[in-house]
Formats: C-alpha cells, structure tokens, sequence
C-alpha cells in the first residue's frame, strides 16, 4: 500500500473515531437545522419537501431525540396547531404548501442518513454526521483515484480535506461539510480535466450555496475547446449536449423552485436576509482575518502553509517558475466564493470556532497550495507540510484555553487581548463586537453605544455617527479626544479613550448605553418632580423575547434563566428615591427576583415576584443614595430564575421628599 493510500486509511480512522466521539452527545439542532431536517422528513414520508402536519409528529415521536433536539423540533408545532409557535423558517405558497427558505438538496442527500437513525433508534440529528461523513469519504476516495496529482501531492489534499475545518463542522446540522467536499471533488475533477463531471458535482453544490455556481459555469467554459476540436465527432457532441443539459437543469434547480412556487428566485435575498449594500472591505478583512471567526482561526494551517510555500519563490528568487495565472485564476475564484458570502444580514450567525462560509469557500486556497507545492524542492514540500499539520495540531490541543467558549456569542481569547492591549488596533464588524461582547444575539442597534472595559477603564467604544454624535455621559470628554478612531461599514465608528481618560465601575467586558434611557441625571434634591418610566421592551436583557404592549416575557422550557431586564444605568445624586416594577408572573410561587444595584456590585436591595395569576402586580421600594454614592450608575434589574413564567411590564423611578423616605 502507498504511503497516501496509508495516510488515506489513517484520516478515515480519525474521522471514524470522531464521528464516535460526537455521536455520545449527538449534534445539537441549530440555526438551520430544524429546516433541513424538516425537509429531510418531508422527502421521507411523502418524496415532497413541504413540511405537513405528519412530518413534524414524526419527528417529534422519533426514539431517541435528545430533550434539547426535542425542544428545537416544537418550533415546527404551528403545523399541528400550535400557535405559540410562528412558522419558523418556513413561508407558504399559493396552493398552501409550505418550504422554508433553502433548498432541499442537501436534506434530499440526508434522507438515507435519516433513515438510519430510524432504524436503529439514534437522535435524528445524528443523521447529518453520517451524511457529512459519507460525502467527505466520497471527496477522500476521488483524490486517492485522481489521475493528475502524484503520491504526496494527494497526502496534501487528503490533509487539507480532514484537518483544515471539516472535523469542526463533521457534526454540523448543515451544508457545510456537503458543498466543501463537493468542491474538493469539482477541483480533482477539474485537475483530471473531466471538466463536465466538475461541472455536473459543483452544479449540485451551487443548490446550497449559490456561489458555486460560477465555478460551475467556469467549468463548462473549459469543455469548449474540447468540443470545438471534436466538432466532427457527432455522437461525442451530442453526449456533451445532453450533459450540459444537465447540469444545466441542476444548475437552475434552485431558482426555478422558489419563482414557480413564490414568484422570486431567491427567498433569502426576497426576505431581506441578503443585500447587496452588506458587502464592504471591512466584512472581507473580517471574513478572513477576524480574530473570532475568520477564516485564519479555524485553518491557520493552510495560511501558514501558503505563507511557507510562497516564502520558497521569494528567497530563493524563483520569480519565473511562480505560477502567476493558476494562483490568479484560484484567487479570483476565492474571491467570487467569498464577496456573495459578506451580503449576508446576520454576519455573525452560529458556528463552530469560526465562520461556517470561511470553511468551503477556502477550498481554491487549498488548490493553490498544491500549486504552489508541487514546484517545491523535497525540503520546502516537507517544512510546507509540518508547518500545516502543525498549525492544525496546535489548534486542537490549544482549543480549551483559546477558542472554546460561549460559540457565536462570546469574544475569543485573542480578541479580548487585542481589546485590554491594543484596543485601537481591532476594529471588528460591528455585529461581531456587538453580539459577542454582550452574549445576545440579534443586539445590534443604531441607537446604542458600546464599549469595552477593563481594568476599570473604558478601552473601545462603538457608535454609529449616522445617529448622530457621539454620546457617551459617563466621559463626555471623549467626544473632543480620543484616539484610534476607525469608520467602518453603514456609519458605525470605533474609537478609543486616551489612556486613562474614561474610568468606569462598571465589571469587566462589553457594555451598551443606549440613547433614550440612560445617561440621565436627576435635577438637584430639592426638585421632588422627577420621574421616569422604562418600558421593559426598551432595557437590555440576557434572556426572554420581546412581547405585546412593549413588555419582555420569559417562559420555563423556553427560555434559559437570566436577567429579563436590566439597566437602566441611570446616574443619581445624592437622596430619596421610589422604585416601581410592573410585572405578570404565573404557574410558580417564585419566577423570579428583583434588586437594585449600584456601580458594579453593591446591592441596595432586593426581593422575589410573588405569582399574580397573570394579573398585574407592582413592587415599589424606597431607598436612599448615600452622599458617598452620589453619581453612581444605578440599576433595577428583573431576573427570571428559569420557573413559571415571568413578563416585565415596565421600570420606574421617582425622587421622593426627605420626610418621605421612611414612611
């Protein structure tokens, strides 16, 4: 056996002894999950992908459904009458049926998985590691047959395939691990100029990620020349035409589905998920080099391998041997992978370590590695080589201190570096900074300034001048002086204090401080008019949803245990105040708790919610700030301990007259 065909053999046994060890946990549902295996369902039952009320009853009574799984797969209750649950991800037709906003193909590819599973009791999620396994054994078994790249060459390929990004995305409920390794069979295709069959892989790729169509397109335009010089040759071209045909057909799949059924191309782009004006130089840098989850965490192998292999034509002055066309040709195609990808509304969506886009559009940066590799003398092919394994095995074994965390939702190690070190020189989308630093998903506005603290100093600030001026009332001497300032897309702007200048009591990590509620400062204590109201729909919050009348709800089996609201982060001077919290709580003697805070984490007071049956209640509580805690940012905050069901109404404050205060 040759040394690939061993090192083949070895790879499989790894991606064996992963798919093992992820299976004890099985996947967890997310993001888009719950659509592709609705649809995987849909083509069991019936060869249909529009979901139907049998579909989801199905899987929900499917043995061996993880409670977790179980909990994601209700969202799909509105077909059996739900009504607490709104169509998640799915949109309905003329003619009452119903699919969701991608396209079938990959769950067509995941009903053999699924059926599986069924058979042998297994979490229906596990069906999607058994898929992503087969195709990616599929693209391992065209490199080792591939009849243009020699023995080590497809050892590279073979490492790219398993170690740069797939073993993070093996268990992934979606198409990443399918379209990467449909690319890496369209390129070995490609090598082995069978440019139609390229073509006809990359046009089953496109229907996830329709970017690839124009690899696809690319292809055919290599099959031309071919064709012309056998023009003759009549019963050749008319098996080509009846190919491109074909793929032609796969290749319009898609599109053609969604403008029968709703009279659009693309529901994505239609429901505003995608938009062109998304597209800046500030999302490709981040896209690439984000120190969350670009494209350089999750492969830092394969850049430094291209760095090395690059390295060689330079020191060595081999400047006429550097294959300037091919590398070309592979980065533009990266490019056109990569420009569509950065139209996307929610930039920061789930993933694992990093972006999921980032793993299969690099596959033409692996390509051009075994370019540039195979120009390479023994010693730069071996140094190319250990210093991609390398990097790879670096990463694993350093996951536990560097990357694993809060996912999608929490700033990596590197990122919160940069942030306490060198804060002016990081400058993020500003979803990623956003959502990250605070953990919540969708927190993005327009109206908020955000800002990162350490050690008790103000480091990075965010805000959008398109709002208008900055406004920031714990350092109003900001504004005039800063540093580090940096424009970036749709009128956000970083800046950062000069050293010293902002103090905050606030705990470590990001903020945010948004216009219409905070920075307010009550009038002096002899003016007993002052008073506000927060709405709740209007206060931060780590848990809950936003519900009718501007009001925050949680619910048990719903929503995970945190704070409803939090905030306001007012500034008080000295004297007497009356705090009022409007609230709903049901089915538990105790939803929930109350408190009022001061600066970080000097607790004024605190209290349960009693149940009220759905009916409203109110606490209200007078309390004092000290002369030695005048100016303070203050907090009343609502937190729903997981029990029941909580909903905050609203938050007030009023100064009340010294005599008052103890009565």
């Amino acid at each position: 056996m040759t040394l690939y065909k061993r090192l083949a053999v070895l790879l499989v046994l790894i991606l064996i002894s992963g798919m093992v060890l992820q299976k004890v946990s099985n996947p967890v549902l997310s993001g888009d999950g719950i659509e592709y295996l609705g649809m995987s369902q849909s083509l069991l039952n019936h060869l249909s992908p529009d979901l139907r009320r049998q579909d989801y009853l199905d899987l929900l009574n499917g043995q061996g459904l993880s409670a977790q799984n179980s909990q994601f797969v209700r969202r799909l209750g509105w077909t059996a009458g739900d009504q607490s649950q709104g169509r998640f991800g799915y949109f309905e037709t003329k003619s009452g049926k119903y699919y969701p906003l991608h396209f079938w193909i990959y769950s067509l590819a995941n009903v053999a998985g699924l059926a599986i599973c069924l058979l042998f009791k297994m979490d229906s999620s596990n069906s999607f590691l058994i898929t992503n396994f087969i195709v990616l054994l599929l693209a391992i078994t065209c490199i080792i047959r591939s009849k243009r790249y020699h023995a080590d060459e497809k050892s590279l390929l073979l490492i790219l395939a398993v170690l740069c990004g797939s073993s993070f995305y093996l268990n992934w409920t979606g198409p990443e691990v399918f379209t990467l390794s449909l690319l890496t069979m369209g390129g070995v295709f490609f090598g082995d100029r069978r440019y139609l069959l390229s073509a006809l892989v990359l046009a089953v790729a496109a229907q996830q990620n329709p970017p690839v169509g124009f690899a696809c397109l690319a292809c055919m335009g290599f099959a031309l020349p071919f064709a012309w010089a056998n023009r003759k040759d009549f019963a050749l071209l008319s098996m080509m035409a009846l190919k491109a045909l074909v793929i032609g057909f796969i290749l319009v799949l898609s599109p053609a589905f969604y403008y029968l059924n709703y009279g659009v191309t693309s529901l994505i782009v239609q429901s505003g998920q995608s938009a062109r004006a998304y597209i800046s130089l500030n999302r490709l840098i981040s896209f690439i080099f984000d120190l969350n989850q670009g494209a350089i965490v999750g492969m830092p192998g394969l850049f430094l391998g291209l760095l090395v292999a690059v390295s060689y034509f330079a020191v060595k002055g081999k400047y006429a041997a550097f294959p300037v066309r091919k590398i070309l040709a592979l980065l533009l195609l990266y490019a056109v992978l990569v420009v569509p990808c950065l139209s996307t509304l929610n930039f920061n969506s789930g993933s694992n370590q990093f972006a999921r886009y980032a793993l299969w559009t690099a596959v033409p940066l692996g390509f051009a590695l075994v370019e540039l590799y195979r120009l390479l003398p023994v010693r730069w092919r071996v140094a190319t080589t250990g210093s991609l394994v390398g990097a790879q095995v670096w990463l694993f074994l350093s996951l536990g201190s560097c990357f694993v965390g809060g996912g999608y939702l929490e700033l990596s190690a590197y990122a919160k570096w940069m942030l306490r070190h060198v804060p002016s020189h990081y400058s993020p989308d500003p979803e990623i900074f956003s959502e990250r630093g605070l953990g919540r998903d969708g927190n993005l506005r327009s109206d908020n300034t955000y800002y990162y603290v350490s050690r008790g100093h103000v480091m990075r600030v965010l805000y959008n001048e398109r709002a208008g001026a900055l406004w920031f009332p714990s350092c109003p001497q900001l504004a005039a002086t800063h540093r580090g300032e940096a424009h970036v897309d749709r009128g956000w702007v970083y800046i950062s204090p000069l050293h010293g200048q902002c103090a905050s009591a606030m705990a470590a990590g990001m903020h945010a401080v948004r216009r219409d509620l905070t920075g307010d400062v009550a009038p002096a204590l002899e003016n007993a008019t002052f008073s506000k109201i927060w709405p709740a729909c209007k206060l931060p919050s780590t848990t809950g949803s936003d519900a009718v009348s501007c009001t925050r709800q949680a619910v048990v089996g719903h929503d995970k245990a945190g704070y409803l609201t939090f905030g306001p982060y007012i500034h008080l001077p000295a004297g007497g105040y009356e705090m009022t919290i409007h609230y709903l709580s049901q089915g538990a003697d105790n939803s929930g708790a109350w408190d009022i805070l001061a600066g970080t984490n000097v607790e004024i007071d605190k209290g349960d919610f009693v149940s009220t049956d759905e009916k409203q209640g109110t606490v209200r509580k007078v309390f004092t700030v000290p002369g030695n805690m005048d100016n303070q940012f203050y907090q009343f905050r609502t937190f729903f301990n997981g029990e029941g069901k909580l909903t905050t109404v609203d938050v007030g404050l009023k100064m009340i007259q010294p005599d008052k205060i103890n009565q």
